[in-house]
């Protein structure tokens, strides 16, 4: 069963710590735990997909800033995110060379 999550990049924008947090919440669920799969941008439209996790235990997601990052610099925080436990789940371009990125890392984690 899966679950899809719908924003708009300016509501994104305009507080990434609430639907950051509103993410962490739809997947904790009592109906889940789910996990974000997937991550998908048309337009100012955002769209998540949520599965059932195969296995307890939450996780944490959170949107990262990334402004005119070239591919370097992406790949650096990237590694850096992956080293401190945190997967990326997708990107969203927010325009003016900002581009958020969704990590997710074990429950308790920011």
């Amino acid at each position: 069963m899966s679950k899809t999550l719908s924003y708009t990049v300016a509501g994104i924008c305009a507080d990434l710590e609430a639907v950051s947090a509103a993410i962490t919440q739809a997947c904790r669920l009592p109906s889940g735990p789910y996990r974000v799969c997937g991550l998908v941008q048309r337009a100012e439209l955002v769209l998540l997909q949520l599965v059932k996790k195969e296995h307890a235990g939450s996780e944490t997601y959170r949107f990262v800033e990334a402004f005119d990052s070239s591919g370097d610099d992406l790949v650096g925080i990237l590694s850096a995110r992956w080293t401190a436990g945190f997967e990326c789940r997708g990107s969203v371009s927010a325009g003016d060379g900002l581009v958020l990125l969704l990590f997710a890392g074990p429950e308790g984690t920011a």
